[in-house]
């Protein structure tokens, strides 16, 4: 075998590997976008909104704390649909915590829901914790609702869900009200 047949022959192997090893990344990606995607559309079921309104409503109602989980502990109905809802917030912590979705989609969709309903509903996961006796219950939660809200007060971060276009869009009607 000549030389120039060997070379051919290894720069072959090392493209071959290389095309390999893009695959495999691409593969990741694309794994985790679909992840991502998946978690966007349970959270949009007929079912995941029925579950949201029913949090809403226990959320809004002007009670204490302390009723709220009398009356969860009253209704096995309601509890079960709020922590149904509320374990999509885990789930997606899961994957976020151990890079198994999209980190930049994750973080645009659920970032500020999850700082939302884990700064409200943080009083019934630290009672549960207690009451079950796991102190790490909805961690992955806690650890996604943290993680957010440190990355949206970093310079170059909007505090709130409405950024770019959309902020831009509300300036110009806001200055469009006061011109009349």
């Amino acid at each position: 075998m000549s030389n120039l047949a060997v070379y051919i022959t290894i720069a072959v192997s090392g493209l071959q590997t290389l095309l390999i090893v893009l695959t495999l990344i691409y593969t990741r990606y694309h794994f985790k976008l679909e992840r991502a995607a998946s978690y966007i559309a349970r959270f949009n079921s007929e079912d995941m909104i029925k579950n949201r309104a029913a949090v809403e409503r226990w959320l809004s109602r002007p009670v204490s704390e302390c009723k709220r989980l009398s009356e969860l502990e009253e209704d096995p109905e309601l509890m079960i649909r709020i922590f149904t809802f509320i374990n999509i917030f885990q789930e997606v912590g899961v994957g976020y915590r151990n890079k198994m979705v999209h980190r930049r989609s994750t973080e645009s969709y659920y970032g500020h829901l999850i700082i939302s309903y884990w700064d409200r509903t943080r009083f019934l996961i630290e009672w549960r914790r207690e009451v079950v006796g796991r102190p790490t219950l909805y961690e992955d939660f806690q650890y996604a609702a943290e993680r957010f809200a440190r990355k949206r007060k970093r310079p170059g971060h909007s505090s709130s869900p409405a950024t770019g276009l959309a902020v831009q869009r509300a300036a110009l009607f806001r200055s469009s009200q006061t011109e009349d």
